[in-house]
Order: C-alpha cells, then structure tokens, then sequence
C-alpha cells in the first residue's frame, strides 16, 4: 500500500495587513518531499503519527510537504500556489491507495477564502473517488462544504492547548487503515450553527469548550460512530464559513444518525454561546483590582494575539499602563527586530533609546518613544508549550528592557508566550512584579501561572484578535445574520 502524507498549517487572519510569504514558514516549519519522512518522523506537531503509523503498518510513503507558519494575515498567492503545487503534482505522477493530510482548517490567501476546500478538491480530481482520503483539522477551522464532501474521515483536535495534534493523526490513519481492509466504509457530514465565536474561552480543560467535547465523547459511544469533533472556528478569517461546526464520522449505514448528532452539536453550541464570550475591564480598573491582589495579578491582551494572527508589536495596553503610572509590572512580549538591536548594541545594564512597537499597522496602538535601561539580553530558542520542551520556537533575540519601573520583554522574532512561562528560559522571576501583560490567550496563560497569580482580567483592548468580536473589523464574507455581529439572530443550520 502506498500512502501519500501531507501538511499545511497556518491560521490567516483576514484584518491583519502582514501577508505571510514562503520565508515565514522556512523560519517555522517547510519540508519538501525529500527530507519529510526522516524530518517528522516522531514529530508530535505536525505528520509523525502520520508517519508512525504508515511505517508500523508497512506502508510505503509518498511524501508531499510540510509547511507551517505562525498565525498572521493572508498567504501570499505565489505562496499559496507554490505550496498546493506540493500537493498535486506528486500526485499526478505516482499512484496512490490513500492519502493522509494534517491541514488547519483556516487558511486564506490573498485569493483564495477557502484554501483546504480548494486543496482538497484539486486532489480529488486528480486521484479520483475511490481513493480514501482522512484529514486533521485546528480545533479552530472554519469547516466549509468542500472540505467535507472530499474526504472520507475528518478529525478535529480534541484539545485547547493543542496537545494531541499526533494521536488524532494515529487516529485518522487507523480508519485509513480499517478503510484499506475493507472493514469499514465512511460517512462524513457536519451541521454548523450561525455563530462567530472568540477563543479565549475555547480551553478544553477549563473554558467552554469543555462540555462541549464533553458531549461529543459521549456520541462517540454509539455503535458506528467513529468520530464527533466539534469546531470552534477561527473569528479572525472573513470567510462564508468562518464559525463553530460540528462534524460527525460515522459508518456509512449510520447516516441519519450521523446527521442527528451533528445537528444536536450545532444546537448544543447555540445552547452554550454566552459561555464563550468574556467580560473586558479597562486598564485603570484592572490596576484597582490589582491593587487588593497578594500575589501578582495577570492582564490577558486577546486583541493582540500573536497565535491569532496579531501582530503582537501592540502598545495600547503598555500605554495605558504608562498614562496611569503603573510600576512593579511586566509586558511580553512586543516584536519588534529594530528595537532589540538597539537593546543589544547598548547591552546590559546600558541605556536605551527608540521607538518600541505599533509599527506593523495602525490597529493596536501607537509606537511608544522609549528612554530605557537593558535589565537583560537572551540569545535562543525557547519551548512553545511547557508540557512539551522539547517542541522549541525561535524567538531570535530578546532584550528586557526597564523603562519607567516596567519592564518590557521585547523580541526580534513574532513568539507565542501563553503556554509557558518565558521569565523561567531569561532567568528572572515573574513573581517580583506586581502586574504581568501577556498576549494571547488567558486560560492558556492561566495553565501556566495559576500558582503565581490571585486574579486573570482580560484587558479591554484594540486589536485583531479582539475578544469581543464584533470590534475585529469589518466583516463583509461571513454568511449573515450571525451572532453575536447580528443580535436579533436565530438558530438554524448550515
């Protein structure tokens, strides 16, 4: 049996204005053909159950590519083709028995809303509908009707933290597997509510989405169902499709009990949405309460997620914390390449001068003149999730810098800080200040600082990535009325 394996993995976030071109997934993750088997194999992010699986069963392989990049704006559409390009023309030259595909669910292109629809539909043209095809979905793919009318077997993460992105891939070629044999024949369909929702409360563990994947483990007891994965959607992509799913895998005599569960998870979404959306307090507010806390009090910044596509060089919350005269607090991270060469060619201990963030768009704050002290400098890679440090980013360099009693974590590279503690890898200690600003996603952050902090406030903030939906941006794609962009909306079925 020959088994064709691909992935492509980004989160495109259709108000951002960086376009991310083929550079930007060469500094996280892009492997041709050549070297993907022996580059992933193992790999618990992205093909190695994959490739595990394929080799335990004595499959031969036909690699196609790997290509993984850090959430931004829209794929460049050289970008996009080129990538695609790795999918097909293997393809179109070798026969295969089936295909296994790790893909995000929200990718965009400067052309192309919908780019796994589209990927997926090229590939069945070109190996026709009898070869099997399963796929790996982001808990936050936007689900669109290409995707499921293509495949054979659609598996969505389990998990916020993604934690299990190599067991859904064992997963999905286990029923490839079953599939080959001849044991099983699939049914595939999903139900979608109408409704956009955030992802700071999508945490499996401890947010809303908990009893959500609660109640589809719980279908997945039934005889013949072989997998239920509800989608929170990604709310940053203006696509018709952008939103929560549900989708159900079942065997092919069970389609109308598929296609129950699936209405019964879009209803069971509808039931639970206000759980997903969060109260913002204001700065000055924040400070207040944190002023009452014993240990450190954390300020969650959604709206400049850099996992969500922000560009994380936001200054809105920096600034107010400077209007109010805060001190005692810490910022992380603020990107920004120009700023941390300046720290490292004063070096440590040295005075600094510049201008610091806002500089990527007009849509998270203004660059911040700051007259600051080097406290440290860090060259290296460091973990992307603490349960896992083995799994590295690379953040470049990273200077923290003092500037009116706050430090400010300041890195050359775009880096995801929510699912670790970054003071730990610089060798400071994150319980000397008062306030703590992160980016990203609070009960990721909450995971990680729980010991350390009394209270968790998201910030009301400005930015791309906003908590409260309906101050993203302007959406003009997504399929309307939906809520909470529409009040007055109804439940009904996509």
């Amino acid at each position: 049996m020959k088994i064709a394996i691909g992935g492509f993995i980004h989160e495109g976030n259709s108000f951002s204005v960086e376009t991310i071109g083929l550079e930007k997934f060469k500094e996280m993750i892009y492997t041709e053909s050549g070297n993907l088997i022996e580059r992933h194999r193992h790999d618990r992010r992205i093909l190695g159950g994959f490739i595990d699986y394929a080799e335990d069963q004595k499959w031969e392989i036909l690699p196609l590519v790997a290509a993984m990049a850090v959430p931004a704006g829209p794929v460049k559409k050289e970008t996009y083709e080129h990538i695609k390009a790795q999918f097909c023309e293997p393809l179109k030259r070798e026969k295969v028995d089936g295909i296994l595909l790790h893909l995000h669910g929200a990718i965009v292109s400067e052309e192309v809303p919908d780019c796994e629809g589209a990927i997926l539909t090229a590939v069945r043209e070109i190996v026709g509908n009898e070869i099997p095809m399963m796929t790996v979905h982001d808990l936050h793919a936007n689900v669109s009707p290409a995707m499921i009318q293509t495949v054979n077997g659609l598996f969505g993460y389990n998990t916020q933290p993604h934690a299990d992105m190599y067991e859904r891939e064992q997963e999905a070629a286990a029923l490839m597997g079953r599939t080959l044999k001849g044991e099983v024949k699939t049914y595939c369909t999903y139900a979608q509510p109408p409704l956009l929702l955030p992802a700071i409360s999508t945490d499996t563990a401890i947010g809303a989405m908990k009893p959500v994947i609660e109640k589809a483990f719980q279908y997945e007891e039934e005889n013949g169902i072989i997998n239920v994965s509800p989608f929170a959607g990604y709310y940053g992509s203006d696509t018709v499709n952008t939103g929560a799913s549900a989708v159900v895998v079942a065997q092919a005599d069970k389609e109308q009990r598929a296609n129950e569960i699936a209405a019964e998870m879009a209803d069971y979404f509808w039931q639970q949405k206000e759980t997903f959306f969060v109260e913002t307090v204001s700065v000055k507010d924040a400070l207040k309460i944190a002023e009452q806390t014993e240990k450190l009090c954390f300020f969650v910044d959604e709206a400049d997620d850099p996992m969500g596509g922000g560009p994380a060089d936001g200054t809105y919350i920096l600034s107010r914390l400077l209007e109010e005269g805060a001190d005692s607090a810490a910022v992380m991270t603020i990107f920004d390449p120009e700023f941390v060469a300046l720290a490292f060619q004063a070096g440590e201990g040295n005075a600094v001068s510049g201008l610091l963030g806002g500089k990527i768009d007009n849509k998270h704050g203004d660059p911040i003149q700051v007259e600051g002290t080097v406290v440290k400098l860090y060259e290296g890679k460091i973990p992307l999730v603490c349960w896992n440090e083995e799994d590295l980013q690379n953040p470049g360099r990273i200077a923290v810098v003092d500037f009116k009693g706050i430090h400010i974590v300041v890195t050359q590279h775009k880096t995801s800080t929510e699912s670790i503690n970054v003071f730990k890898y610089l060798n400071m200690d994150a319980t000397a200040y008062k306030v703590l600003v992160g980016k990203g996603l609070g009960e990721a952050y909450q995971m990680v600082f729980k010991e350390m902090a009394d209270k968790f406030i998201t910030i009301d903030s400005i930015g791309v990535t906003n908590p409260d939906v309906t101050k993203i941006g302007d959406f003009k794609n997504i399929r309307r009325p939906v809520y909470p962009l529409d009040p007055g909306t109804e439940m009904r079925y996509e």
